[in-house]
């Protein structure tokens, strides 16, 4: 039997379905639209405080010692995290994994920060008593943000999501030591911001 060089070639069902996989983009999981989606939207936010604040002037933040004056760096890392925040949410739309660290790293940051705030506001209001500042406000949006944050760090650790990224082959040790790394590393840029 010889083959005929004018007849399409005959191709299986695994070679087809193994073609098709690789030409075909990988399908965005819906808890990474919505990650992207609420990126996008905070990044806008943090953009247009930093916007108002840098046009109209600082809002001070009264506490019980006095009026403590917000600096031109907070507005500077105001804007950094508005731009963080909209660049994570195209890289996560786009399934780059420069999007995934972008994002899981913005979370560390999250994660940091309201801790760091919640430790704050237990530290002032129990050891010296009210100090002038919204206590329970403070406790319930860190507590949160720090419950938030958790989630969808947690959520970008997922088969399915780290799939998505290209990042299944990977050691988690690895990815979850860079992400402790990179977050520290945000966490102090931006903490010189908010002191300053």
């Amino acid at each position: 039997m010889t083959e005929n060089p004018f007849e399409s070639p005959v191709a299986t069902t695994a070679t087809v379905d193994a073609d098709q996989a690789l030409s075909a983009p990988a399908k965005r999981p819906l808890g990474i639209s919505i990650l992207a989606i609420l990126s996008l939207l905070s990044g806008i936010i943090y953009l247009l405080e930093a916007g108002f604040m840098f046009f109209v002037g600082p809002i001070p933040f009264v506490s019980g010692a006095g009026v403590l004056l917000v600096s031109l760096r907070l507005i500077w890392g105001i804007l950094a995290l508005g731009l963080l925040g909209m660049a994570a949410a195209i890289g996560l739309w786009r399934g780059t994994k420069w999007g995934w660290w972008l994002a899981a790293i913005r979370y560390v940051y999250g994660v940091a920060n309201s801790m760091t705030l919640l430790v704050w506001v237990f530290s002032t209001t129990f050891t010296l008593g009210a100090v002038g500042h919204n206590s329970d406000g403070i406790i319930l949006q860190n507590g949160l943000g720090l419950i938030l944050s958790v989630m969808f760090l947690l959520y970008l650790q997922r088969k399915n999501a780290l799939t998505y990224f290209g990042l299944d082959q990977g050691s988690h040790v690895a990815r979850a030591s860079g992400l402790i790394a990179f977050g520290a590393i945000v966490l102090a840029v931006l903490g010189v911001f908010r002191l300053g």
